[in-house]
């Protein structure tokens, strides 16, 4: 996610992640396709995908302003 986010969407975390998460997304749905069932998909899935990209960038702003991303 990291080398997502520095290297092609400029630092935005929120975009870097939602991009992180199509491949496991891709296969969740060809599965449900496939089984006609969903499986592996809980409450920590779905507010990882909406929300940790918004979160690390919330707390890279206001809680860890001195942390700097060196070579990415």
């Amino acid at each position: 996610m990291q080398t997502i986010r520095f290297m092609f969407l400029h630092g935005d975390a929120t975009k870097a992640q939602i991009i992180h998460f199509l491949v496991p997304l891709s296969i969740i749905v060809i599965t449900t396709v496939i089984s006609h069932a969903i499986w592996a998909v809980g409450i920590g899935t779905i507010i990882s995908f909406f929300f940790q990209g918004s979160m690390i960038k919330w707390f890279d702003i206001h809680a860890f302003k001195h942390l700097k991303h060196y070579d990415i």
